[in-house]
């Protein structure tokens, strides 16, 4: 009797575990599969700027044509001038006190967050940051303690950050659950939770694997690599009742769960400690940067510029019989002085030499494109040595204020680092 008594706390234990991490997992499950179409369309982003910048479908045809694959990256340029204004106007956080009593408590404020900011080399962190904020339009750190005690942030990796995908804010505040999916070594997991060990190996015996063994697949994801022996472990917060809950699982069980050990300081309430925020947000939620709008004209410089090379090297000649010399005729051709003697009508040009000055004038109109999408010369001591100085203050005054509402983003997003840490 006591036995069965014993047993059933155990088995209602067990199945409200199961049912936790089913709803995790089903949570994760949504996120991963809605979320996949933007994070693979932002791999391309990153390829772009990466200078990939041809598929390899197109590479086949215009290697089929004889025609070149050129790439010339306007793109690489203009982020990184982005991510120099930025540098350029750095500042170190400073601590303002709200009454005159508050000033000591500020500047001790102040002296502890630039000290916090030296040692974690969180100025290093926040310049990658910039970088998946402007390619792949979001951008994530996880607020934690290191393994010498000090509070700092920890990049998260674009690819590797998931979130409630009915998020609509930038600044993910109306998320209900956001993590990190990070593929992990058997090993490696299993001595970080060794009593998880069974729910670990379990999971290589029960996920479905789908179709790809791939750390970044192309085609979708996958809970475990059976291969390599790696399997995908999930850290997720979710907001329950105002508060926030930590949990680590995978496929097999959770390895980890309660309240987040972060504490907000006003009302000392288990907050999230992931701090994100996005560039853009389209209509169907999908988050994106500046490199989305830099794409299309990219690809018009390079299509532009590999045609009319192609067009001006090949040509094409219809030789009559009665001209005897032909090889001649080709050299003479090939020259840019050559002179031909022949009688009208016995040699015809074939070709489009006649649509490369069409082709030219595009790659002007790409080429002017992408310098407005780019940061102005004013800003990047790019304008004319005979600009006066006030013409040049008038340039970059109207520069900065079109990065303005991008750069305020990420300007929101180091303030709310700061204060993660001092919390």
């Amino acid at each position: 009797m006591e036995d069965s008594i014993m047993a059933k706390p155990k088995a209602a234990d067990r199945k409200s575990e199961d049912d936790y991490l089913e709803s995790v997992k089903r949570k994760a499950t949504v996120s991963m599969d809605m979320l996949d179409a933007a994070r693979r369309q932002a791999q391309v982003y990153q390829r772009y700027y990466d200078g990939d910048q041809w598929t390899d479908a197109e590479k086949r045809t215009l290697d089929d044509r004889g025609q070149p694959a050129l790439s010339f990256n306007h793109i690489k340029p203009s982020v990184n001038a982005i991510i120099g204004i930025v540098e350029r106007g750095r500042t170190d956080p400073k601590g303002w006190g709200r009454t005159p009593n508050d000033q000591q408590a500020a500047e001790v404020a102040t002296d502890g967050l630039r000290y916090v900011s030296d040692v974690t080399r969180f100025n290093a962190t926040a310049r990658e940051c910039l970088q998946d904020f402007l390619i792949w339009g979001i951008v994530a750190g996880v607020n934690e303690l290191d393994e010498m005690g000090e509070p700092g942030i920890r990049r998260i990796r674009p690819e590797e950050f998931f979130y409630d995908p009915y998020s609509r804010d930038r600044d993910f505040g109306d998320a209900r659950y956001m993590g990190v999916a990070k593929w992990m070594d058997e090993n490696d997991l299993i001595d970080l939770y060794p009593d998880a060990q069974d729910k670990i190996k379990q999971s290589f015996d029960s996920a479905t694997t789908g179709d790809s063994f791939k750390d970044r697949p192309r085609d979708g994801w996958s809970w475990i690599d059976v291969k390599s022996r790696r399997i995908m472990c999930f850290e997720m917060y979710s907001r329950k009742a105002g508060e926030w809950h930590k949990c680590v699982f995978v496929y097999g069980g959770v390895l980890e769960q309660g309240p987040s050990p972060y504490l907000d300081s006003k009302n000392q309430r288990p907050r999230n400690p992931i701090i994100a925020h996005s560039a853009y947000v389209d209509i169907d939620n999908c988050r994106y940067g500046v490199v989305k709008d830099m794409v299309s004209p990219q690809d018009a410089i390079n299509k532009a510029r590999s045609k009319a090379v192609h067009i001006l090297n090949v040509s094409k000649l219809r030789v009559s019989r009665q001209v005897q010399d032909i090889d001649g005729v080709r050299r003479e051709w090939a020259k840019p002085d050559g002179i031909i003697e022949a009688d009208e009508g016995q040699i015809e040009e074939l070709g489009d030499r006649q649509l490369a000055p069409a082709h030219l004038e595009l790659l002007r109109d790409a080429k002017e494109e992408m310098r407005r999408q780019a940061p102005s010369p004013g800003i990047v001591g790019r304008q004319g040595s005979a600009q006066s100085g006030r013409a040049i203050l008038a340039e970059q005054q109207a520069g900065l204020t079109e990065q303005a509402p991008l750069l305020a983003g990420f300007d929101d997003w180091k303030l709310r680092c700061y204060r993660a840490m001092w919390e």
